[in-house]
């Protein structure tokens, strides 16, 4: 991750997060800037995902760095039970 030729994978989310913002001051229309949420996690699956009826949600750690093609505990799926069937990943002709 590249920001005007400098690497900042080396930064952590929220210092990357804060690096977007200030390029994309003003936000354009069609971007959604997310921000992050330090309260009950919980409470949070049960009033977006399960309220809107969202797939899940992407947990992620502040501190946690960028790492191109690496899967860690630093970030983690949770997703709504039956929101994708397992059906919908299986390949055709097996």
């Amino acid at each position: 991750m590249v920001d005007h030729g400098i690497d900042v994978t080396g930064q952590t989310l929220l210092q990357r997060k804060a690096l977007l913002a200030e390029r994309l001051d003003p936000c354009p229309d069609n971007v959604l800037a997310v921000g992050y949420f330090e309260v009950d996690i919980e409470r949070v699956f049960n009033e977006a995902v399960l309220g809107l009826k969202l797939e899940g949600l992407v947990a992620k750690r502040v501190d946690s760095l960028y790492v191109p093609g690496v899967r860690s505990a630093d970030w983690v799926k949770v997703k709504r039970k039956g929101a994708v069937p397992p059906e919908r990943f299986k390949r055709k002709g097996r």
